[in-house]
């Protein structure tokens, strides 16, 4: 019996139990490269409030004020360095992002995700992005609009990515499966600071310039839409506008391997989720095929999944047949679209328009950059006998040889009435 009670003592698990008051709980993480090999760590902890709002008095903590940064030789160590200074134990089973400085990005993510995987408290549900600059900024200068928590960035990142196609919304665990695929190429959403907004306190006139630095978005014959007669949502750091949160979430940051070597503005971002089947609905603005001068918005639909014909050869041929449904939501043009002659008109301009910007980002893409982002490799997977023979392929240099024809076969379902104010 004394030796089955002392057992009971040996196989507790309460030994390393820590209360709540024992924790700082960091909601989003910003790793930077410095000097000597060493990484700028920094951490945004979450704010503990009572429940009744109230506080013990006295100064504000300094959590509310920003992150706290440590410079270490790897994450690990400044965890560690951060309790020198902070007067709890970091928790990170909240952290819900994390954050890479564009010097990170491009030296290449492996040797700051090896910590990630292995250590338990990081989750791989969290979202992982890429900073124009300093990832330090996007954590300092982050001032919502509307939510207190800091706590819900992360979740509103994620929602307003899906919603809106501009951002891709990429976890850790998703990032991790792009890479054990050799053949395929992941995207990170990208953020930066837009220094018009941050530098104007009483929110004057909206600029366009404003980027706080980080390499130059992808170019090319299509993907910003102006080429092909839309007006594309400018890349992060360069939004018109004034006022608001400085922080800005557009555009993503293309891999190969694990570095990264270019950027699509949000535009070219919402054409990838389409080419993938993944954008559910998007509102796309193009010139008005009547008046060049007046622009029509369309709320495009998936109407099926985007279809890939590949043809493998001494050159790559890759077709894709994307059927979409649309709405016509807004035209600035005294265009009676009820009549149905200007609603064929609209619906071969549009296809031919899309298909050319789909077009332009998918060569940019496979021919440009020599990256699979959709990734098109998985349609060919069932032609070869085994994965070695696959992977033995030379798949880059097919896509850098490639012929790409895109097909978008947009239908409006609905136009609307005819214009109330048409002379």
């Amino acid at each position: 019996m004394s030796l089955v009670l002392f057992s009971s003592l040996l196989t507790t698990g309460c030994y390393d139990r820590m209360e709540l008051e024992q924790q700082a709980f960091v909601v989003a993480l910003g790793i930077d490269q410095a000097p000597n090999n060493m990484v700028d760590c920094s951490f945004l902890i979450a704010l503990p409030i009572s429940p009744s709002g109230g506080g013990q008095g006295g100064a504000e903590p300094k959590a509310a004020s920003g992150p706290v940064t440590f410079r270490a030789r790897s994450l690990v160590e400044a965890m560690q360095m951060a309790n020198s200074s902070v007067e709890r134990s970091l928790n990170l089973s909240h952290l819900g992002l994390v954050v890479f400085g564009s010097d990170v990005a491009k030296a290449g993510l492996s040797a700051q995700l090896y910590p990630m995987v292995r250590f338990r408290e990081f989750r791989r549900t969290m979202l992982l992005a890429v900073s124009q600059g300093s990832a330090k900024d996007i954590l300092s200068q982050n001032k919502p609009v509307l939510d207190r928590s800091t706590s819900r960035w992360a979740d509103d990142i994620i929602e307003i990515g899906r919603r809106s196609g501009m951002i891709p919304v990429v976890t850790l665990h998703d990032y991790l499966r792009s890479r054990e695929e050799s053949l395929a190429n992941p995207l990170l959403p990208l953020c930066a600071v837009n220094q018009s907004v941050q530098s104007s306190s009483s929110g004057g006139g909206a600029s366009g310039s404003g980027s706080s630095g980080g390499g130059s978005s992808a170019s090319g014959s299509g993907g910003t839409g102006e080429g092909s007669g839309g007006a594309a949502p400018g890349d992060a750091g360069n939004v018109a506008r004034s006022g608001g949160n400085p922080v800005e979430w557009a555009g993503a940051a293309v891999f190969r391997d694990d570095k990264m070597i270019d950027q699509l503005t949000g535009r070219q971002v919402m054409d990838v989720s389409l080419l993938q089947g993944r954008l559910a609905q998007a509102r796309f603005t193009f010139s008005d095929p009547t008046a060049p001068t007046r622009t029509v918005t369309l709320r495009m639909k998936r109407a099926g999944s985007p279809r890939y014909d590949i043809q493998l050869g001494r050159q790559l041929i890759v077709r894709v047949d994307l059927p979409l449904e649309a709405d016509l939501i807004s035209t600035q043009a005294s265009v009676n679209y009820a009549n149905q002659s200007s609603q064929m008109k609209l619906e071969q301009r549009i296809g031919q328009r899309l298909s050319a910007e789909l077009s332009g980002v998918l060569k940019h893409l496979c021919q440009g950059d020599g990256v699979d982002v959709i990734p098109i490799s998985d349609h060919i997977r069932g032609r070869f006998t085994t994965d070695a023979a696959l992977q033995n392929y030379p798949w880059t240099t097919q896509l850098r040889r490639s012929q790409i024809t895109v097909e978008a076969q947009v239908q409006v379902r609905r136009f609307g009435i005819s214009n109330p104010m048409q002379s």
